[in-house]
């Protein structure tokens, strides 16, 4: 590992702070399910891990997985990455997603809405997006991407992902 990357706690000043992510700190399994044009439904399977990163300021998770019955087209394996931080200014986290194998970086602001985890941002093609953690318990979560094609008016499913807790 890069040396100061990764630690073990949170900086106490930001705990509090990042206790929306903190949460899922550890490993989990996934099954996914993404909803393409024309009916067609990939089925997956993968893994992300959470942990803490650059002396406790940062939470960085790392997705990987496998498309199950891919479609042409379709990649049969990825891979990504989000950082997560605390910004004072607009007092909520900021996430960076970055997934090079598909060339996408995406920033988004995340914030807790009843009992929901929701990341609004925008994709690449400049749509509003949105990742909502739901159902979130010490051992699951299911996580979810919306977009919109007419400013918000309306959402598409994408993809739906049930995790699991390994440790």
């Amino acid at each position: 590992m890069i040396k100061g990357l990764e630690t073990d706690l949170p900086d106490p000043k930001l705990k509090e702070k990042l206790k929306i992510f903190s949460q899922f700190i550890g490993n989990w399994i996934i099954d996914s399910t993404w909803y393409l044009p024309e009916n067609v439904v990939v089925k997956g399977k993968g893994e992300v891990s959470f942990g803490w990163i650059l002396f406790g300021t940062a939470i960085q998770d790392v997705w990987k997985g496998e498309a199950i019955n891919p479609p042409p087209n379709f990649p049969q394996n990825g891979f990504g990455t989000t950082i997560r931080f605390y910004d004072v200014s607009i007092d909520a986290c900021k996430c960076i997603w970055i997934a090079p194998k598909i060339n996408v970086i995406q920033i988004f602001i995340a914030k807790k809405i009843g009992s929901e985890i929701v990341l609004e941002g925008k994709n690449n093609k400049n749509e509003p997006e949105k990742w909502i953690y739901s159902k979130i318990t010490s051992h699951s979560f299911n996580w979810r991407a919306e977009r919109s094609i007419d400013g918000g008016e309306s959402w598409l499913l994408e993809q739906k992902i049930l995790a699991k807790r390994t440790k």
